[in-house]
């Protein structure tokens, strides 16, 4: 982002851990998918911000996850996080909410699900697995962005380098948009099909894309 948009020093880009290209990743808005698959992931925090992620698919034909929307929102109590979650939901007609269960994740989703927010905890597993289905989406040009919708995302991305290890990313850097939008993506990539109930969209047979999907 600073070196694409704003024409900025960035950090050398083997050490970036997502390969965003506006020329391969970004779409304008009014092209994005209509209607589809969609699904909310959510990287809960306080000090640090909750990001938000809204992303939608059409399988079985079309492999392209759009990113609808992608914010962070900081210092938010719990009855403003839920009255975010609520209208990204009602806006964007969503079909599944996942809220990080690291850290008060669990609690927090739990908390939600109370207040009569339909959302789940997302499996805890290892980051780079994770990190290595949206890197692959971006380079094959299968995830788009809508301009003007996901800036802070894109800015992240741009700017995110790896750890030692790299095993994360470096936690310097704010990274509240990726990991929701990790949450959000890994949903239409099949990672969560055993917690997903059939959508109201119709009978398509959503694991048998999923499975199949290029990354």
């Amino acid at each position: 982002f600073q070196r694409e948009y704003l024409g900025l020093w960035c950090e050398d880009r083997d050490m970036l851990v997502y390969p965003y290209s506006a020329a391969r990743n970004l779409i304008y808005e009014g092209s994005e998918f209509p209607q589809g698959r969609t699904i909310l992931g959510v990287d809960v925090g306080y000090e640090d911000g909750n990001g938000f992620c809204v992303s939608r698919s059409q399988p079985p034909n079309n492999p392209e996850i759009h990113v609808l929307r992608c914010y962070e929102r900081r210092e938010q109590k719990l009855p403003s996080l839920a009255a975010e979650i609520e209208s990204l939901r009602r806006h964007y007609d969503v079909s599944h909410i996942f809220i990080d269960e690291g850290g008060i994740g669990l609690t927090v989703s739990k908390t939600l699900q109370q207040m009569g927010i339909p959302c789940q905890p997302t499996p805890k597993w290892l980051k780079r697995p994770r990190i290595e289905v949206v890197r692959g989406g971006l380079a094959a040009g299968t995830i788009k962005v809508v301009r003007g919708q996901c800036d802070t995302l894109v800015g992240e991305w741009g700017m995110l380098v790896w750890n030692e290890k790299r095993t994360d990313v470096d936690e310097r850097y704010s990274n509240e948009c990726s990991d929701a939008a990790i949450y959000s993506v890994l949903a239409h990539r099949g990672h969560y099909e055993h917690l997903l109930v059939p959508d109201a969209i119709g009978s398509v047979p959503w694991d048998i894309y999923f499975f199949n999907a290029s990354p």
